[in-house]
């Protein structure tokens, strides 16, 4: 959202840059095709940017087609587009509104600028406020704070304007908080997200008493049943009965906590961490059944269970559930056309979504969903048509680890998924996987002579596994 209003120049910079960085090598006619501007505007952009980053660049050169640019190995992206944000008169404007200063006429001073032109830029800055303060409720004072305080994160990230007004002892003491969390949850964060991290915590520290956070009884129902919300409130307890922070705050940064990467050290962590928030949000909100199973009709590939598709659709619906997404500093994606062809379905199948349900997400911005595509793109366009969803229920978690197991061995993982979710009774099964081609294996003891009638339910016991399981592989590597 915010970048609807940033300085045209400014945001076209900070694309090329993102796309110099990761890159190294652009061709100029593609960069210009994608950004909807001249041969010579991509050129123009450049010379500019390796002035105004000299000190941060090793090695540039352009050719008559192409730029190559090498930097620092110290620099990290983010530095890069905090200094190109820093020239925009619009950021500078918003900080000065956050501040209380409302007299835009500072700028044509300060800034050289035109009356006219200082004018405009008022009226967008006011504009953006009242477009990001919207409701997002009938009750407007439960979000307000949230919202205002994402909308100070997605200002400050690009700004240093912000920074007058800082309270050095609570930044250090939010610093301090950003450590341990990080340490005790073993966390890796990029610049980018430990500094929206840490501002987050600042933010909650300074504002508690004047201006304390609202959670919507419904999000803090469900926050409070985390395991993070509850790791959180053991870290902000300053001694045995007085908390730093308010169950409310605390449920605050728990929320941008889980907009950010988990980057733990170990492969097993993620896995672990992607079974538990599968878990939370397939229980919580049943809709995503149905979303899951539009993409799979839409590409003709089994993604229920796939890690490699569901990642990035929970954090997408995540980042815009409570509007987050339109105010994080996001990395700006370089889609090839193959991956744009893919957004246009992708966004065909949101929307038919969202008219077919009652889904809290209102709006996904545009760059989100250029991520998502991109992640997303090789399981979409390469998956296997032929692999098949299984599911398990059993009487109790013994049985489920013999059956999951001893399926594991007799099959190749290439060929099916098996549900990571424990379901005790067919009762629990999603209404989605039961009208789906998943197959059901269940223990016989739950089953009665109605569910026998299913084609897709294979009855599996301890008494007779090894012949229930040769005959429940036949049947899967015939349906192959």
């Amino acid at each position: 959202m915010i970048e609807d209003y940033i300085e045209k120049d400014i945001i076209r910079k900070v694309k090329l840059i993102e796309f110099a960085f990761e890159l190294k090598r652009i061709n100029v006619g593609e960069a210009a095709d994608r950004l909807g501007v001249t041969f010579n505007t991509i050129k123009s952009d450049f010379q500019k940017l390796s002035v105004l980053l000299e000190d941060k660049i090793n090695f540039y050169k352009m050719t008559s087609s192409h730029i190559l640019i090498f930097f620092n190995p110290s620099v990290r992206r983010y530095d890069l587009i905090k200094k190109i944000y820093q020239d925009s008169n619009f950021l500078k404007v918003c900080s000065r509104y956050i501040i209380g200063e409302y007299d835009y006429l500072t700028l044509v001073d300060e800034e050289f600028l035109s009356v006219t032109k200082a004018f405009k830029i008022k009226k967008d800055v006011e504009k953006y406020f009242s477009e990001a303060l919207l409701p997002l409720s009938d009750t407007p004072e439960e979000t307000y704070e949230l919202q205002y305080r994402f909308l100070i994160l997605s200002i400050w990230m690009r700004c240093d304007h912000l920074n007058s007004t800082v309270d050095w002892e609570i930044m250090t003491l939010a610093e301090e908080y950003a450590d341990k969390i990080l340490n005790i949850l073993s966390n890796r964060l990029n610049k980018t997200q430990y500094t929206f991290f840490k501002l987050s915590i600042y933010l909650s520290l300074c504002r508690r008493q004047s201006h304390p956070i609202i959670i919507p009884a419904d999000t803090m129902e469900i926050m409070e049943k985390g395991i993070i919300f509850n790791m959180f409130q053991d870290i902000f307890t300053t001694n045995e009965s007085e908390k730093e922070l308010t169950d409310e705050e605390i449920a605050y940064l728990a929320i941008i906590y889980r907009t950010l990467p988990y980057n733990p050290p170990n492969y097993f962590m993620i896995d672990i961490d992607y079974q538990y928030v599968r878990s939370r949000l397939i229980t919580e909100f049943k809709e995503i059944d149905l979303l899951i199973e539009l993409f799979e009709k839409e590409f003709g590939v089994s993604l229920y269970g796939d890690i490699l598709f569901e990642v990035p659709l929970f954090n997408l619906l995540y980042t815009c559930a409570l509007n987050i997404g339109n105010f994080l500093v996001t990395k700006h994606t370089f889609l090839s056309d193959e991956q744009m062809e893919l957004l246009n379905r992708v966004k065909l199948i949101l929307k038919k979504w969202n008219q077919e349900m009652e889904t809290p997400i209102k709006y996904i911005p545009y760059f989100h969903l250029q991520a998502f595509c991109q992640l997303t793109s090789f399981i979409l366009t390469n998956g296997s048509k032929s692999k098949i969803g299984v599911v398990i229920v059993a009487e109790s978690e013994t049985s489920h680890i013999t059956f999951r197991k001893c399926l594991e061995k007799k099959l190749s993982l290439s060929d099916v998924i098996l549900d990571s979710t424990l379901y005790y009774s067919l009762h629990d099964v999603p209404q989605y996987i039961t009208k789906a081609e998943h197959l059901i294996i269940c223990e016989r003891t739950l089953l009665d002579e109605e569910s026998m009638a299913s084609e897709n339910l294979f009855p599996i016991s301890l008494s007779s596994l090894s012949d229930d399981i040769k005959h429940i592989a036949s049947c899967i590597m015939n349906l192959g």
